[in-house]
Parts: C-alpha cells; sequence; structure tokens
C-alpha cells in the first residue's frame, strides 16, 4: 500500500479539479460570488515541502508508514 500512496503522491492520476460556487461564500477571509470558478491544483499540494519534508521529489514509500 505505502508504495502505491508513494507512487500516486508524485504521479496523481488528476493533477487538478475544478469546483464551481452554487451560492454566495467565504471561505477564510475571501468572499467567493455565486458561479465564481475554484480551481485545486492537486499535484501543487502533493510537491509541497512543508508538508512532506526535505526529500520531497524522492519516492520514499516510508512516509506513508503510519498510514494515510
Amino acid at each position: 500500500e505505502m508504495i502505491i500512496y508513494e507512487t500516486l503522491r508524485l504521479y496523481p492520476v488528476v493533477t487538478g479539479v475544478g469546483r464551481s460556487a452554487m451560492k454566495n461564500m467565504r471561505l477564510g477571509h475571501l468572499f467567493i460570488p455565486k458561479g465564481t470558478t475554484l480551481g485545486i491544483h492537486i499535484l501543487a499540494h502533493h510537491l509541497e515541502e512543508e508538508v512532506w519534508g526535505e526529500d520531497v521529489y524522492e519516492f520514499n514509500p516510508g512516509r506513508f508508514q503510519e498510514g494515510v
């Protein structure tokens, strides 16, 4: 399992998703008007050094030793 998780972290099947706001809403301090399309870049999150550590670009299945 750890090998699969690490492979998907480095090579996700989908690198980003888009969502449209169905109503006016707040996301933290941001106001998002109805109809606004939001893009979420999954690969960018999967490569954040603050989340995954200094070896973020290295294949290291051990990072999932504690589970997902």
